[in-house]
């Protein structure tokens, strides 16, 4: 019986809870492996976290509402704010019946959003990104190869020189993959050193970043929370990382391309990251755009206006 108890309250309860909550509309379905959550046309409006805490999307009205009534606060996923999520109280996620109307906005929010495209490839390039696959799969297994021990340096950074060996997460060949296009003001060579400039990726991203800038160096970014190493690098074109987080199974690598291109007096910007967990891919590809591109456009924008 005290089992029972100590489960129903700790996380395998809040599982429960949720799936209580998101049973509240038909329309949707619990999603993910490593964690849980909901989505709507590419976009996420709830996720409970490992440690069994739910967030929430919601437009800023109702957001400042929320924050305010339940005296709580934005949601912090490893260690960056979700500026459109805020924390649920453990003692409103046990009151389905005044949680399902916040439930119900965000996801009328989200499907206010314009849909995102499709994250798969069209079949009539999947022999030229299998051959783009296969050729940085070989770069990885130059820059990560398998070992039996960590030298201090790969030791310090983090990462795992038997990655191309027993990943899971970098598979190219079987890997789902996320693919966003953005446009930029900025030309080609402002945008590529945000992303390779230690300090320029720290004061965007407002985390600590370690970036070695030669190819097969090492990088840390996020504070440690995402490390790496640059497995292509062409100035102001293309760079290519096996990029992983550290929370993710031993070894495990994904590659992430960022591919710049002139676009009158600014950049078009097309990024693929390839060998994402299925089950990790909507989160990824939002955090790509609220940490990565939404951050850059906002401190573009600053420094521009100074």
């Amino acid at each position: 019986m005290g089992k029972a108890r100590r489960a129903a309250g700790g996380y395998e309860g809040k599982v429960a809870l949720y799936e209580k909550l998101v049973a509240t509309n038909p329309k949707v379905e619990r999603k993910g492996a490593a964690f849980f959550y909901t989505s709507l046309n590419g976009h996420m409006f709830s996720i409970l976290t490992k440690t069994g805490t739910l967030a929430l999307r919601l437009p800023e009205a109702e957001r400042e509402v929320f924050l305010k009534k339940y005296k709580t606060k934005l949601s912090v996923q490893y260690g960056t704010v979700m500026k459109e999520y805020v924390e649920v109280p453990d003692a409103l996620l046990k009151k389905t019946g005044e949680l399902k109307k916040f439930f119900q906005l965000s996801y009328a929010y989200v499907g206010s959003l314009r849909p995102k495209p499709t994250t798969r490839k069209p079949a009539g390039q999947s022999r030229k990104t299998m051959t783009s696959n296969l050729a940085v799969a070989l770069l990885a297994l130059l820059f990560l190869p398998a070992a039996p021990a960590r030298s201090d340096e790969q030791k310090e950074a983090g990462v795992s020189p038997g990655a191309a060996d027993h990943s899971t997460a970098g598979d190219p060949l079987k890997a789902i993959t996320i693919h966003q296009e953005i446009d930029f003001a900025e030309n080609p060579s402002r945008v590529y050193e945000a992303l390779l400039d230690a300090k320029q990726f720290t004061v965007f991203s407002g985390r600590p970043a370690e970036i070695n800038r030669e190819v097969g160096g090492a990088f840390s970014l996020f504070g440690g929370h995402i490390i790496g190493r640059n497995l292509e690098l062409v100035p102001n074109q293309r760079i290519v990382q096996a990029w992983r987080v550290v929370t993710w199974p031993e070894g495990a690598y994904s590659i992430a391309t960022f591919r710049f291109r002139a676009q009158g007096t600014g950049t078009h910007f097309v990024f693929d990251h390839v060998g994402v967990p299925e089950g990790l891919r909507d989160h990824l590809a939002e955090s790509w755009e609220q940490n990565y591109w939404s951050l850059l456009k906002n401190t573009f924008a600053s420094t521009t206006s100074h």
